[in-house]
């Protein structure tokens, strides 16, 4: 797909994240959370109901995706269908011409935007009543020419943030760092109000037949981040 001049998109792969019940009880990015729902497998499932299911895997997904990037300031333009688009101006730093990210400041919003990419499959996590750390796999691929799921993306910062320590470029510290960056994007999540901005959104999505235009999106979260 090609993108506008002043914008970039999430080429998502179906992921959604699930609140976490006892954090201090269990290994960060191993929770799950139960929303009051007990789906059925999908072999369980008619044709229709799959599709549904999907369907609603793929709404909440990107809802996720939408919201978590306005709350972090990454200024969401439009959702269609599997990709959220996102503001490119707001995305300098990750299109520095050194791969890099040297300063601390770098670095802190490169985990930000680590997070906005963490927090679709963790949104569907949530719906599926799955782990995060299960769907990692699902989505640390490349799709197609030019679209690569969102732990691939993780996986890339990842790497650039930890290049700028010879003493840190360890897996003891990726691993850690890859779970800090879940616990947040659970945590925010976790939040009521930003899920109930993540209803909304997906609601509205659903209503749209999969496409909002920046106005409406807006609208979407505002009233989910006020009805808490």
């Amino acid at each position: 797909m090609s993108l506008n001049l002043e914008e970039v998109s999430l080429h998502a792969h179906l992921s959604d994240p699930k609140p976490v019940t006892s954090p201090e009880s269990k290994p960060v990015g191993d929770e799950t959370v139960v929303d009051g729902t007990n789906p059925l497998s999908l072999e369980e499932m008619s044709e229709l109901e799959e599709s549904n299911y999907h369907w609603k895997l793929k709404r909440y997904h990107e809802a996720a995706h939408a919201v978590v990037a306005h709350l972090l300031g990454f200024r969401p333009m439009y959702i269609d269908n599997d990709v959220t688009q996102l503001d490119r101006r707001v995305l300098k730093f990750v299109h520095t011409a050194n791969f890099v990210f040297r300063t601390r400041e770098a670095r802190v919003r490169a985990g930000e935007y680590a997070v906005m990419y963490i927090a679709g499959p963790a949104a569907e996590a949530k719906i599926r009543g799955e782990s995060l750390v299960d769907l990692r796999a699902e989505s640390n691929i490349i799709i197609d020419e030019g679209c690569v799921g969102d732990y691939w993306r993780v996986n890339q910062l990842l790497v650039r943030v930890m290049c700028h320590s010879a003493l840190e470029f360890s897996n003891e510290v990726r691993d850690h760092q890859l779970l800090l960056w879940e616990a947040k994007a659970i945590a925010i999540l976790n939040n009521d109000s930003v899920w109930a901005a993540v209803e909304s959104v997906a609601d509205e999505l659903e209503l749209q037949l999969g496409t909002l235009g920046r106005d409406e999106l807006l609208a979407a979260i505002e009233r989910g981040l006020s009805s808490r």
